[in-house]
């Protein structure tokens, strides 16, 4: 691991996130005070307690969760249906995984018409979201957003902790692109190495981190490490091959002052074993 990701790592999401006043434990690697499900005493008096917002008594996210684990969709699918299904409404599921992914595709329509200022504030209320998610124990929605996306077939000792990690991950993912768009290379590199770390199994991650470094100038080989991490985990994707080879054939150049100020920072601070709050 290199010395930008471990200060990255070391400062976690919470200041990259633009939250302050409150801890992103999931996302550091701690633990909340209690755990979720001690935490959470609505979680045993079913999904459809938690809100009748949809059609009959189901809510309208439960629905669509249960459609999208049908279908088989990703998290960007997943948060399209969340955001066109018209029983749900954000007031409503405020403070949410579920409040998450809706902003996230509110982001995600702003950066494809060009609107990425919008688009990175959008992804920072998300990012709020899944903060209180977490010191809420919002085990309902969070419980559902795994079943959606399918993360507990994967085995993990916890299923909130992975769920709650891989939405961040995508939402500073998303973040760090609009960044770049808008030539802010810095926080474009602070949030994609915080997703990097957030959720290292995201071949996205891993592809945007690539992408970042190539903007920023100079970094070919980590660039190219970071292209090859990301077609180890999605080996079929093609575009993901390309750019790898196209990474690999490409010149190394000289090292831009903005990575150059990045690595210094974070590697001074690691060497004295300190770092900002």
């Amino acid at each position: 691991m290199s010395d930008a990701r471990r200060g990255t790592k070391q400062h976690g999401v919470r200041e990259v996130a633009g939250v302050t006043g409150t801890a992103v434990a999931v996302l550091t690697g701690s633990s909340p005070s209690m755990t979720p499900h001690a935490y959470c005493p609505r979680a045993e008096q079913g999904y459809a307690e938690s809100g009748q917002r949809g059609a009959g008594n189901a809510p309208g996210w439960l629905v669509t969760c249960e459609e999208a684990r049908r279908c088989g969709d990703d998290v960007e699918k997943l948060a399209e249906r969340i955001a066109s299904n018209h029983g749900t409404t954000i007031s409503n599921v405020e403070g949410t995984l579920i409040s998450a992914l809706w902003k996230f595709h509110a982001a995600n329509q702003s950066a494809k018409s060009g609107r990425h200022d919008v688009a990175v504030a959008m992804c920072t209320e998300a990012l709020k979201d899944v903060v209180l998610a977490w010191n809420d124990a919002q085990c309902n929605a969070s419980n559902l957003v795994a079943h959606a996306l399918r993360l507990e077939d994967a085995g993990t000792s916890s299923i909130l902790i992975r769920t709650h990690r891989y939405v961040a991950a995508m939402l500073l993912t998303a973040r760090a692109m609009s960044h770049l768009a808008l030539g802010h290379v810095w926080s474009a590199m602070l949030d994609i190495e915080a997703g990097v770390d957030s959720a290292p199994e995201l071949a996205v991650a891993h592809l945007r981190l690539g992408e970042v470094y190539e903007a920023a100038g100079g970094r070919t080989e980590q660039a190219v490490h970071a292209f090859q991490r990301a077609s180890a985990l999605a080996p079929t994707n093609h575009s993901i091959s390309q750019r790898l080879e196209r990474a690999r054939d490409s010149p190394s150049t000289l090292v831009s002052p903005v990575v150059q100020a990045f690595e210094a920072v974070y590697a001074g601070e690691n060497r004295g074993g300190g770092g900002r709050d």
